[in-house]
């Protein structure tokens, strides 16, 4: 449905970075998720929101899908344990 990106410092080139995302609305319809871009440092250099609309995987995808597009396949994972101790909210 939408995507809103915030840069709130510049991203460096060949540097380590880490990406932290999780659905925070999840809902019949749609779901909204949120996602960080962090530098070794923990400090947010850009953040997005966005909200999707749940499509069956047949009316967004077909056998033949370009091997380039990301296609999400259900499975039990609900979140993804990380260490955010360094986040600078």
């Amino acid at each position: 449905m939408d995507i809103n990106v915030k840069f709130r410092k510049p991203v460096p080139y060949e540097e380590t970075l880490y990406a932290y995302g999780k659905i925070i609305k999840n809902t019949k319809r749609f779901f909204t998720g949120v996602g960080f871009i962090l530098d070794k440092e923990g400090n947010i250099l850009a953040e997005g929101t966005s909200n999707y609309i749940k499509l069956p995987l047949e009316r967004i995808a077909s056998d033949n899908i370009h091997e380039d597009v990301n296609t999400i396949y259900p499975d039990d994972v609900k979140e993804i344990d990380i260490n955010c101790e360094n986040i600078k909210w």
